[in-house]
Order: C-alpha cells, then sequence, then structure tokens
C-alpha cells in the first residue's frame, strides 16, 4: 500500500478549502462527523500478527525486511539508470 501525501486528519479550515464549490459537502461531513464515534489507541502496533524468526522481535524484524526491501529497490533503480 502506497500512502499519499494527503492521508491525515484535515483541518475544518482545509476541508472548507477542499470543497469550497460544495459548501453541502462541508454541511454532511460534519453531520456524519458527529454522528461517528471513534477512538484511537496510541503507542500499540496494528500492523498483524505474521511469523518471526527466532530470537527476533517482531518491531526489529520488521525493520531489517524494511531495510532489506529498500537495499533491493535502490540496487534495480540504480541497475536501470542508463
Amino acid at each position: 500500500m502506497r500512502y499519499l501525501p494527503e492521508l491525515y486528519f484535515k483541518s475544518p479550515a482545509e476541508m472548507r478549502e477542499v470543497f469550497r464549490d460544495f459548501p453541502e459537502a462541508i454541511e454532511n461531513t460534519l453531520e456524519i462527523g458527529e454522528r461517528c464515534h471513534l477512538d484511537l489507541e496510541f503507542g500499540r502496533s496494528k500492523y498483524p500478527e505474521y511469523p518471526v524468526p527466532a530470537g527476533k522481535t517482531r518491531e526489529g524484524y520488521l525493520r531489517e525486511l524494511c531495510y532489506q526491501r529498500f537495499a533491493e529497490a535502490l540496487r534495480r533503480t540504480r541497475s536501470e539508470r542508463p
């Protein structure tokens, strides 16, 4: 999954700017927001369970995999340059 730079909770002012041509969208958004109940739990990982080699933590193993994949992608990118 690729995250876009705009993947965050926008402020009311930002939402009014985004939907300036559709003011009814702001009214509907506020109505829907008022009916929603959302609890965000911070400080705890939300990623799925996955098998981890013995002697490694989930976080450490994930970090290791990320570094490996990044290095592979970097090598591919450099080898594709003219």
